[in-house]
């Protein structure tokens, strides 16, 4: 017995091994290397506009790393707080952006996201005000919650075909949007996902979506998909929608025209108030 317990334990500690992960420098960017790739972890540059590496020592880049602190700056690795940067390019090697990875780079107008992007993470370009321009790579299929909150400067987006879901908040306050392209892979469109987006003048929710998010909170009030859309003036939603959530265009003051399909069997309280 004691001979195969010893021979576990070492076991154990060879796994332990194979998985380490190794803390470097390459350039002006922090990184850690774990079971054959790598997670960009920081950047120490001047800013401006960077070009992440597709690979470093050989081994693929396929991660930017984020996180969340309790305790201000809040957000403390990866790109955020970066105010020098202003403009971003993500290679097609590229999975994972995390969690708040380029929070309030208020200087970033620009960014490219390579075709390997499965996830936008959450709050990943919360408070990028100065950004106009985004180019979604065609794998993203999740846009995360505040992913882009409070980017006041955005003017359109063209939201890929493979996205089928757009989280709470993602574009809340982005007040400086004027056109958001839909497509007919979106199934559902969250909490509060566009509210506040006072440029809109016109949306069409395509058929595939099947819920409108709804709701309000005593903090935030109206946490409606739509809500307090100042200028928007036109709605068509589409045949698929089965529920519009509470307060989901509540302060729309502008709306002139509302398509609403047979689809819905009920309209809730304050979806349409003011």
């Amino acid at each position: 017995m004691k001979t195969k317990s010893k021979s576990v334990g070492f076991g154990i500690l060879l796994i332990a091994a194979s998985v380490a992960v190794h803390a470097a420098q390459f350039g002006d960017f922090t990184y850690e290397s774990s079971g054959g790739t790598i997670t960009i972890t920081g950047y120490t540059g001047p800013g401006g506009a960077v070009t992440i590496p597709a690979t470093i020592d050989g081994l693929p880049v396929t991660g930017i790393r984020g996180s969340y602190n309790p305790v201000e700056p809040y957000w403390t690795e990866g790109f955020a707080h970066c105010i020098s940067l202003t403009s971003i390019t993500i290679p097609n090697s590229v999975t994972t952006i995390e969690l708040a990875a380029f929070a309030y780079c208020t200087s970033l107008a620009t960014v490219t996201v390579g075709d390997s992007v499965n996830v936008i993470g959450n709050q990943a370009f919360h408070g990028c005000t100065n950004l106009i321009t985004v180019t979604l790579g065609s794998s993203v299929n999740s846009i995360g919650f505040c992913a882009f909150r409070s980017c006041t400067g955005l003017t359109n987006v063209a939201i890929p075909d493979s996205v089928t879901s757009i989280g709470d908040y993602a574009f809340f306050g982005c007040a400086g949007l004027t056109s958001v392209t839909i497509p007919n892979s979106v199934t559902s469109i969250g909490a509060a996902a566009f509210t506040g987006c006072t440029g809109l003048t016109s949306v069409e929710i395509p058929d595939s979506v099947t819920s409108l998010g709804g709701g309000w909170s005593d903090r935030g009030g109206a946490q409606g998909a739509f809500a307090n859309c100042t200028g928007l003036t036109n709605v068509i939603i589409g045949s698929g929608v089965t529920n519009i959530g509470s307060y989901a265009f509540y302060g729309c003051s502008g709306l002139k025209t509302v398509e609403i399909p047979d689809s819905v069997g009920d309209i809730p309280d304050h979806a349409f108030a003011g």
